[in-house]
């Protein structure tokens, strides 16, 4: 168990399950002290991850501690948005982003395709992976080898296994393929941000795929998760672009 020190400022006005989370105007009462052994590592590998002990401190924190909070807190409170979506938006969303990708380049010249196995609340891409399969496209899936992602084909009913957090993969005996014969990479993802910006869930698997990898980035989500802006790391690779029920945007690279 994790202990949790509350803070009036950051509980008003937010939701009772997001109430240990603090705000950006708490940053210099609050810093994280301890993660739990998988926090970092896994990603929506680990949904079940522990929470930070926050405790008070005198002093502000580094800009890199105000990063981390800051976005702790924004992927609380996007999944908490996410997780309230009721089931017909969902279903109305998915059906908009297929034939909102009709137009894009890449997605018609796509000979291999990522996909990826949903969890939780988020967006489900069966609908693309069904279209692109009908055009002879090739659908790979992620596997979690240490700290990295490699792919394997895989179909819908066809035996796999269970990762860390409970997101399911393919079994290590599935036919494997290089990420430089990935055409396209459909994303999950918490938030979209106004230069490509992904925020994930914290293990930097897909950023560390990101930094070679030579196909079409692309998140895919909800209307919710297209946001501005938040303090961003060295690390953090950008996508191409980014679709949900309400349209589609490409990035250019600087």
């Amino acid at each position: 168990s994790f202990k949790r020190t509350y803070c009036a400022q950051c509980v008003i006005g937010r939701v009772p399950s997001q109430a240990p989370w603090h705000s950006s105007g708490c940053f210099s009462w609050h810093v994280p002290e301890y993660y739990h052994k998988y926090s970092a590592r896994y990603s929506r590998w680990r949904f079940a991850a522990a929470s930070p002990v926050l405790q008070r401190n005198s002093s502000p924190p580094c800009a890199v501690t105000r990063s981390i909070v800051s976005k702790q807190v924004l992927r609380r409170t996007l999944r908490a948005e996410r997780d309230g979506l009721a089931l017909d938006i969902r279903r109305l969303a998915e059906h908009s982003a297929l034939s909102l990708l009709g137009p894009l380049q890449p997605w018609q010249a796509a000979t291999v395709v990522a996909a990826y196995m949903p969890i939780g609340s988020e967006f489900d891409p069966a609908l693309l992976v069904q279209a692109a399969r009908q055009r002879g496209v090739s659908i790979v899936y992620p596997r979690v080898d240490n700290e990295y992602l490699h792919f394997h084909s895989w179909r819908h009913g066809e035996p796999c296994e269970r990762a860390i957090g409970g997101v399911a993969q393919p079994l290590e005996s599935s036919p494997k393929v290089s990420v430089e014969q990935i055409d396209v990479f459909l994303t999950p993802l918490l938030a979209c941000g106004d230069n490509g910006i992904r925020l994930g869930y914290g293990g930097g698997f897909y950023d560390r795929l990101f930094e070679h990898a030579r196909g079409f980035k692309l998140g895919v989500g909800f209307k919710m998760q297209r946001i501005s802006h938040w303090e961003t790391e060295a690390h953090d690779e950008p996508l191409d672009g980014f679709v949900s029920g309400h349209g589609l945007e490409t990035f250019s690279r600087r």
